[in-house]
This record gives C-alpha cells, sequence and structure tokens, in this order.
C-alpha cells in the first residue's frame, strides 16, 4: 500500500522544502490565472496571498504591475527561503502565518486573497472540515467588503461549494480552466493556452451539475464578500496539532470528505456581478503579456462587472466537454 503525502502536516512541507528547495507552481501558472487576476485585483490592491509555499506567481504578478502581495505561510522554511530569492522585489512581503488563524492581520485590511492549492492541503488532514472553516472564516474577515478571494483548486463545485456555503456572505462564482497536461495531449501547434470557461454563478444549480461532470480541468473560485456583511464570527476552535496547507499535490484521498458532503441548502445574497453572470464568456489565456498590456486599474467588483456584461447571451449550463 502506497503511503499518502502528510500535505497537511507543517512538517512534511518543512522537509520537502529544504529537500526541494527550488520554486514549484501546484496548477495553473501565472500565464493559465493572468486574465482572472486581472479581473479580481487591480493592480493597487493590497493582495494577500496564503499558503504561498514556493510558488513564482507573485513574482510574475510583481512584473506585470501589481504592487503589493504578502504572502504567508506557515512553513518558516520556505518563508525564508522565498524573502531572500525576493528581497529586491519591493511588491512582495513573506510572513510566517497559519491561515487558520491570523490575529497579524486586523479585519477588512486587504482588497483580495488568493489562495492556489492550500484549501486543498487543508483538506487532506485530520479535522479537515473544522480546519477548512477556520482557514475560509479569516480568509472572509480579512477581507473588504465587495472584494474577493479567489481560490484555485481541483476541486469541482460539487467538492468545494460545501465548504465555501458556510460563509453566509459570499457572492460566488466559477470557472473551469483546462489542465495543462490536457493541453499538452492535444499535441496543437502552436502550444494551445488554457481555455477558461465561465463566469459561472454558483446560484445555478444546472451550471454547477454540468461543471461537476467534466474532466480535465481545474476552477477558479472568486468568492466577493457581501457590501453589506455583517461582522465576521471568531474561527472554531482547532484540535490539535496544528495543521494548515502549503500548496497542495492532487491526489484522489484529498476529496474523500469533501465528496460525502452535501451542499447545503440556503438562501444567498444576489449581488449586481450575480445577476449579470448569467452567461458565458471564453477566452484563452495569454502568458506572454508582462503587465504593458493589463487595463486601467478600477475595482474588482467593477472589473467582474464589465467583464460579464460583455458576455454572449446566457446559456442554461456549460457543455459537457
Amino acid at each position: 500500500m502506497i503511503a499518502v503525502p502528510q500535505y497537511g502536516e507543517c512538517e512534511y512541507w518543512d522537509e520537502r522544502y529544504s529537500r526541494e528547495p527550488a520554486s514549484f507552481d501546484w496548477y495553473q501558472g501565472f500565464g493559465g490565472l493572468q486574465s482572472i487576476l486581472q479581473l479580481a485585483f487591480p493592480l493597487h490592491a493590497t493582495i494577500l496571498q496564503v499558503g504561498v509555499g514556493s510558488s513564482r506567481l507573485q513574482e510574475d504578478m510583481a512584473r506585470a504591475g501589481w504592487r503589493h502581495i504578502i504572502n504567508v505561510d506557515y512553513s518558516r522554511v520556505v518563508v525564508d527561503h522565498m524573502s531572500e530569492l525576493h528581497k529586491g522585489v519591493r511588491a512582495l512581503e513573506y510572513r510566517v502565518a497559519d491561515v487558520r488563524n491570523m490575529p497579524e492581520f486586523v479585519d477588512c485590511s486587504f482588497e483580495g486573497v488568493l489562495d492556489k492549492g492550500t484549501l486543498d492541503a487543508v483538506l487532506c488532514g485530520e479535522h479537515s472540515a473544522k480546519h477548512a472553516a477556520a482557514m475560509l472564516s479569516e480568509c472572509y474577515r480579512v477581507l473588504k467588503p465587495g472584494c474577493p478571494l479567489m481560490l484555485v483548486t481541483y476541486g469541482d463545485p460539487a467538492s468545494r461549494l460545501p465548504y465555501l456555503e458556510e460563509i453566509v456572505g459570499w457572492n460566488v462564482v466559477v470557472y473551469a480552466l483546462t489542465k495543462q497536461e490536457v493541453l499538452e495531449a492535444m499535441d496543437a501547434e502552436p502550444v494551445v493556452k488554457p481555455l477558461i470557461k465561465g463566469p459561472y454563478p454558483s446560484s445555478n444549480a444546472d451550471c454547477m451539475d454540468a461543471l461537476s461532470g467534466l474532466e480535465g480541468m481545474h476552477f477558479v473560485y472568486l468568492c466577493f464578500k457581501s457590501h453589506d456583511a455583517a461582522p465576521s464570527p471568531p474561527p472554531p476552535s482547532l484540535p490539535q496539532p496544528e495543521l494548515q496547507g502549503a500548496q497542495a499535490a492532487q491526489h484522489p484521498e484529498h476529496d474523500r470528505q469533501a465528496e460525502q458532503k452535501q451542499p447545503q441548502q440556503q438562501q444567498r445574497p444576489q449581488s449586481q456581478q450575480q445577476q449579470l453572470a448569467s452567461g458565458v464568456f471564453e477566452l484563452r489565456a495569454d502568458d506572454g503579456d508582462t503587465g504593458a498590456s493589463a487595463p486601467p486599474e478600477r475595482p474588482a467588483a467593477t472589473a467582474f462587472t464589465a467583464a460579464v456584461a460583455a458576455a454572449p447571451p446566457p446559456v442554461s449550463a456549460p457543455p459537457a466537454s
């Protein structure tokens, strides 16, 4: 029997980063995510990236024009390494922090939160549901109203929305991106960039069911904090030992609890973004851009609304392939 790596354990990541200091990006890189990043975060926004690991995404973002990204991880090994690597990059800051409990950051202190694989890692460990709830509660708390958590994951809506729906006050839309290995299997010339499908409002059950049936995809959830959001409750108490995710590898064991958990049926506030996001637009990510062609800076919600307004006529559900 093959042992499953302990992606939810800090000790695992300390050992791995000591052994493998080279930078590595889980899932999509900057080229695959740039279009959504530009919709989600104005260049002037102060962004918190949680579970940064050895990713180079934030370096590419700084090169493209984003001005202030605070990157946290609970592995001091990787934080020290990345701090040294980017000590000359003024836009990037690194700190040791546990995403499940971040008292060092006050309420409503960020215009955006970015997670690429951390929630997936949290779901690998023991007490995963409680740890996931604590993580999402903290991400919600530190966000300013109207600003988004951008969650990049291999988890489809059936396995991720149950966790997001526990936070009352999100307005969530979903994108689907083709995995790089799927594109490489096409053997296309020139190299095909990731195809982005979306945005799809999470309130559309038919869309979410159709997305959950897709294969060969990564998913991006933009979770906008409501403007009239009530103060967030304190994070739930956490069992010992403390666990939090760094960047997670894809493994079928990760989602066992998520797949068993059914989405809660509850009423969520309908924002202008959700009302407009009943259609679909597709675009190809361009990893050749360096920021020179970035759109004018504007609030995240305004950028999102403008993009959705340009979408083709609504459809009831995305294609199944």
